[in-house]
């Protein structure tokens, strides 16, 4: 599993820390999607810019306790899929518990695997 860490980061990056709450991602610009892939309770989805066009976007699934999934409490699991040069694409899971860490550590791994915008 990588953190922020691991992908060139200093240990001293100062990164506030909220918890992923629904609350905190609609705050920061996330929106509710329709789940059509893992069938958890909701997604929220926020696509990342720059100048130069659409780059990614960052998706934050929700799992709710129930007899299929048996789970001590809501959790958040949070994917990333980029765009890359050879007309495939890096899909990954980020294992991080802050929306902070997750969008940083997004950010630095769009650069460092060379990834191209969508459009």
């Amino acid at each position: 599993m990588l953190s922020c860490y691991d992908v060139g980061m200093e240990k001293t990056t100062a990164i506030s820390l909220t918890p992923v709450t629904p609350e905190a991602l609609i705050a920061r610009g996330y929106v509710i999607v329709k789940d059509t892939l893992h069938k958890s309770n909701r997604i929220f989805q926020k696509r990342f810019d720059d100048d130069c066009g659409k780059k990614y976007f960052l998706t934050f699934s929700e799992w709710v306790p129930s007899e299929e999934l048996p789970i001590p409490s809501i959790g958040y699991e949070s994917e990333c899929r980029f765009e890359t040069s050879t007309d495939g694409y890096v899909w990954i899971t980020i294992k991080e518990s802050t929306i902070e860490a997750v969008e940083t550590l997004a950010e630095a791994l769009w650069v460092t695997t060379g990834s191209v915008y969508y459009e």
